[in-house]
């Protein structure tokens, strides 16, 4: 929901940047607004990792097997300055696939190092692939003035690879090239065709829509420059070079993790896939982090999926918020690499005029618009309502919370007082429960959390206020259950490793075990069992 100043630049001094050092390209205010969180110097202590068995003998099922390989840290970085970035052809791929890196380098000698993000032992990832390449110069990309469109699409491809040995999973691509240079390149590896417990979508809408990387977002600047109304998933993320809250680093990471180490039969697929293609038999979805723009085809087959018994798992907040279409690259014709959204109910500045404009194929605006009707709370039962990008907050679980049944085997159940859990598990942005005739029956609140910031009115304005984000549960008529946390940050209470601006490479995420116990618990009643779990934890 946060607008993105444009054309903004800080310096940042060697060591401030978690993924990055020198000269940074940035905009503020970010999701970050990081040298104003002072919650980022907050001292959260260790968190050594829970003690788990695994027997990689006979392992318990893919994820497991796949964990008990050899890991590597190397796919951090410490030198992301802009003068290496490079893209994937491709959103996600079938296992097998065939996958294109193409890339730009200011020295043409560049590195190339690809890593399966994951579990491994902590170490966070597995080295699949390596080679070094000769990059060309590249053109400019293509631009269309009118709608803010801007296109890599004719980048020559510096390298291909070969999926066939690759697990599902988040893949990520390390650039060095040899003045030293880093970015960084992000793509899933979907197993379509077999069945897992649960397949955990990874939010790459939400990434495409923050990346101003060409200089347009689909987010005004509050310097006065204009939002577009399409963005191409044909251009390097710069999302890794100003280490923006919505990249993998920071709060879709410590879910994997967590779920590998505890050793979750899952399978992975972009968020862009659903309702593109047949994504298997999975018992229950998670929605990773933030996931705020869905397209129709999204939002119909979430739907039908939850009708059919197949349980949902919404791990951010702001989810389902914009509707958006996908059409081709003009350029190369090439299918749903553009993504539009004009957001229609919104006044900001934009390449085609003043807002509000309507998009002249079909709405692409707010779910909760009266034009679309479909608020988010009809299908998460809670739903956005505001932000505080200066601080966040812990979880609390007042007494008529703690009393759920989802509680059990923690300190929270059944306890006479309020309880609080962490010091940043709820931000930057909030769920909440909204009175709009929307909410599903049965609904129960498992928290609730006193928060303050920018609340949303409607479909807009904001305006200073207060209110009271909580996670909640809710089984449909079908029998699905639907969980929400109400809160982006909430799996930095799963795993500690969780990356921002200016954390000086420090992991931000505060595990703790009754949100370990909580996420358990839901997983068990949702028929996924860990097949490494922490000896801490009941299942």
């Amino acid at each position: 929901m946060a607008r993105l100043t444009r054309r903004a630049f800080l310096i940042v001094g060697a060591g401030a940047v978690a993924l990055g050092a020198g000269a940074v390209a940035a905009r503020g205010p970010l999701r970050d607004l990081v040298r104003d969180e002072p919650s980022i110097e907050k001292d959260k202590g260790e968190f050594p990792p829970p003690e788990r068995t695994r027997d990689c003998a006979n392992p318990a099922n893919p994820t497991v097997a796949e964990n008990c390989r050899a890991g590597s840290d190397a796919w951090l970085m410490d030198a992301v300055d802009g003068t290496v970035e490079g893209f994937f052809d491709r959103n996600s791929v079938q296992r097998g696939e065939p996958l294109a890196l193409r890339v730009r380098s200011d020295d043409p000698e560049v590195t190339v190092e690809v890593f399966r993000s994951g579990w491994y032992e902590g170490l966070g990832g597995r080295l699949v692939a390596t080679r070094t390449v000769t990059v060309e110069p590249q053109p400019e990309p293509h631009r269309t003035a009118d709608t803010g469109l801007i296109s890599a699409s004719n980048w020559a491809v510096a390298t291909r690879f070969d999926t066939a040995d690759w697990p599902s999973g988040v893949y990520l691509a390390k650039l060095t090239n040899a003045a030293g240079g880093q970015g960084q390149a992000l793509v899933v590896v979907r197993e379509d065709d077999r069945r897992s417990d649960a397949l955990v979508l990874i939010p790459d809408t939400t990434y495409l829509a923050y990346n101003y990387w060409g200089d347009y977002s689909l987010y005004a600047g509050a310097d006065g420059s204009p939002r577009s109304v399409e963005v191409s998933y044909d251009r390097p993320y710069i999302n890794v070079l100003v280490n923006q809250a919505d990249w993998y680093l920071r709060a879709d990471m410590p879910l994997v993790r967590w779920l590998e180490a505890e050793g979750y039969d899952v399978a992975y697929a972009a968020a862009s896939d659903v309702g593109r293609r047949d994504l298997g038999t999975r018992g229950a979805w998670i929605w990773s982090g933030h996931s705020e723009y869905w397209s129709q085809a999204m939002r119909d087959a979430c739907e039908e999926a939850r009708d059919a018994g197949v349980h949902q798992v919404f791990m951010g907040a702001n989810s389902a918020y914009w509707r958006v279409r996908f059409r081709q690259d003009p350029w190369t014709g090439e299918p749903d690499r553009v993504m539009v959204c004009y957001k229609g109910c919104e006044e900001s500045l934009t390449t085609l005029g003043p807002g509000p404009i309507t998009d002249p194929v079909t709405p692409t605006t707010m779910w909760r618009d009266p034009v679309v009707d479909k608020p988010e709370n009809a299908l998460i039962g809670v739903m956005y309502v505001g932000q505080d990008l200066t601080r966040n907050y812990p979880v609390v679980v007042p007494p008529e919370n703690a009393a759920d049944a989802l509680w059990r085997g923690t300190d929270v159940a059944g306890a006479a007082e309020a309880t609080s859990i962490g010091q940043e598990l709820v931000g930057w942005e909030w769920d909440a429960l909204v009175d709009n005739g929307h909410t599903p029956e049965g609904l129960r609140l498992l928290s609730a959390t006193p928060v303050s910031g920018d609340v949303l009115v409607d479909t807009g304005p904001t305006v200073t206020g207060s209110a009271t984000s909580s996670a909640a549960v809710h089984r449909a008529a079908g029998g699905a259950i639907t969980f929400a946390t109400g809160s982006m940050l909430f799996s930095w209470g799963l795993d500690d490793m969780a990356l921002r601006l200016y954390s000086g490479g420090r992991p931000q995420g505060e595990p703790d075990a009754r949100i370990r116990q909580l996420m358990t618990n839901v997983l068990v009643e949702m028929g996924c069992r860990p097949g490494t779990p922490a000896t801490d934890l009941r299942t």
